[in-house]
């Protein structure tokens, strides 16, 4: 074989590789994420039914569910008494990151997330919670002369991490909240993904990275007060393949409670906060 048949049956060899990766890979991710949408679709079967059983078979041990008013129900609560479901009939969007998958389900301020884990069986719901955007009064600024110092959960949190990957998760956890706090751009945009996302009962629209980042640079510029948050009274970290999920829980400066869910995924060689789904009421 002369050189450039040679060349020519290695660069065909080559491109047919790259090809078949790049039609293969879209095949692959749909079939998962059908099965994500089957499993879905069952739950919300088997609760417009009121089949326990079947429910039951979904559910991951931990499964929460709040609603729009932030109302919380454990796996065991949600099984004597069945709730509807917000948004059943939206046609879902669901995303995979690696063993987890996020469903979402909106009709215009009103935000439904159920979030599924994988296991060599099948997928099962670990979260449902709900979002009515632009229904809760952001809690009021600090007091004059209030303390500007944030310990729970800028520097220490309710939480003990098991392993180097929770312990990475819950320093950028740190960074975010630093950069909540103190308008600190770039502590806030060393731990989110640039795809960033906020979902939140007290805006009337999502929020992006970039828009949180404007936000910190007027208020820099105003001289506002540093933006203290409540200590966290719970949370529970999930850490998946691929992904870990945190669930916190708090009392806001106005009386109200809050649930905030939270998703980091792995990126550039460190973990970064991908989306918050926080509800509040």
């Amino acid at each position: 074989m002369n050189r450039f048949i040679r060349n020519a049956v290695v660069i065909g060899v080559v491109c047919f590789g790259i090809v078949a990766a790049v039609e293969l890979r879209p095949v692959v991710a749909a079939d998962e994420k059908q099965a994500v949408l089957a499993a879905d679709a069952a739950f919300l079967q088997a609760i417009a039914k009121g089949n326990k059983a079947a429910v039951d078979k979904l559910l991951e041990p931990d499964f929460m569910w709040v609603d729009a008013n932030a109302n919380k129900q454990t796996r065991a609560r949600v099984l004597q008494k069945l709730s509807s479901v917000a948004n059943a009939d939206v046609e879902p969007k669901v995303n995979i990151y690696g063993g987890v998958a996020v469903v979402k389900a909106d009709r215009d301020k009103a935000k439904v997330m159920r979030i599924w884990v994988k296991h060599p069986a099948g997928w099962r719901a670990l979260i449902y919670q709900e979002v009515a955007l632009g229904s809760a009064p952001a809690a009021p600024p600090l007091s004059p002369g209030a303390s500007t110092e944030c310990d729970n959960p800028c520097k220490n949190f309710p939480y003990q991490p098991k392993n180097q990957t929770e312990r990475d998760v819950l320093a950028a956890l740190h960074g975010v909240i630093i950069g909540l706090a103190y308008y600190d751009g770039d502590s806030y945009a060393a731990n989110t993904a640039d795809d960033f996302e906020m979902t939140v009962s007290t805006s009337p629209k999502l929020i992006s990275k970039a828009e949180r980042l404007t936000g910190f640079a007027r208020q820099k510029q105003a001289a506002v007060a540093p933006s203290i948050p409540a200590p966290v009274t719970f949370a529970r970290m999930f850490d998946f393949d691929g992904a870990v999920v945190l669930s916190t829980e708090w009392t806001t400066r106005n009386g109200l409670h809050d649930v905030n869910t939270r998703m980091f995924v792995p990126r550039n060689g460190r973990w970064v906060l991908l989306f918050g789904f926080e509800t509040i009421g």
